[in-house]
């Protein structure tokens, strides 16, 4: 059931949790909903009996609906009509406990999202699928492909963390790139590869920049390596995206060209 929190009567701090609640339920699943913090619900017991769920109290309404949500369990909001009468209601939700029993809730359950649920759902066979229905998509020529491939490995390595996608995106739409290959190229900046990535920028920025520097693998240098080379690693990952995005070009121009059957002219 989903309440209309805008209309009158409404208490102000049920409208700021709900929001609240919404938002966190966005960045841990990546679907919308009107409201996640209603009572009124029909759960489908079969998914719920295979879940160990670890919370009891006011948290439990936010940890089902996510993992729910992981299951791709689908969700049905239905408007219903809310009464807020400050002399019959009463409510058992403690402000600080609760809050922050549920702020730690969602801590735990945006880590999994990043490390389990977003990579799985990235990996899936519908996603796969769609990728590979995208790399031969036979309306776009071999160097769109190619461009957009070494653009997404270009993004993916230079150095404004957290911000690749963020313009990589606009850019691409910009220049009329294919975007699901662009996005799968710039995903070289996984967790996992962010280490190397750096590593390597440090090696080729040393190429050019002179610095005393200490480490001798990838697992021999810390963060207060790239601190004090801070120069030597922005001017490696530059060189380092330059060079991915000409090697990405390349070798997929070249495959394409080889494999692919009956390409649009250029």
């Amino acid at each position: 059931g989903s309440r209309n929190m805008q209309q009158d009567g409404v208490p102000q701090k049920s409208s700021f949790g709900n929001k609240f609640s919404n938002f966190w339920f966005k960045i841990e699943t990546g679907i919308t909903l009107p409201d996640t913090q209603t009572g009124f619900r029909i759960y489908p017991l079969k998914p719920i009996s295979k879940m160990h769920l670890f919370t009891k109290k006011f948290e439990l309404e936010i940890e089902v609906i996510v993992r729910l949500a992981w299951r791709r369990v689908k969700f049905v909001p239905v408007s219903i009509q809310v009464k807020y009468d400050p002399n019959e209601r009463v409510s058992h939700f403690r402000p600080g406990r609760d809050f922050f029993r549920i702020s730690v809730l969602n801590s735990v359950l945006v880590f999994f999202a990043l490390i389990y649920y977003y990579p799985k759902k990235f990996f899936s066979f519908q996603t796969l699928a769609h990728i590979k229905q995208e790399a031969v998509k036979p309306n776009e020529t071999n160097l769109k492909k190619a461009l957009s491939i070494g653009f997404g490995f270009f993004m993916g390595i230079f150095p404004i963390w957290g911000f690749q996608l963020l313009i990589g995106i606009p850019l691409a739409m910009l220049f009329r790139l294919n975007k699901v290959l662009f996005i799968t190229a710039a995903n070289i900046s996984i967790p996992p590869m962010i280490p190397l990535i750096i590593y390597s920028s440090l090696l080729t920025g040393q190429l050019f920049v002179s610095g005393e520097v200490h480490y001798s693998s990838v697992l021999d240098f810390s963060s207060k390596e790239v601190q004090s080379n801070i120069y030597q690693y922005f001017v490696g990952a530059i060189l380092l995206s330059v060079f991915a995005f000409f090697a990405g070009f390349i070798v997929t121009y070249g495959l394409l060209s080889i494999f692919r059957k009956n390409p649009v002219k250029e």
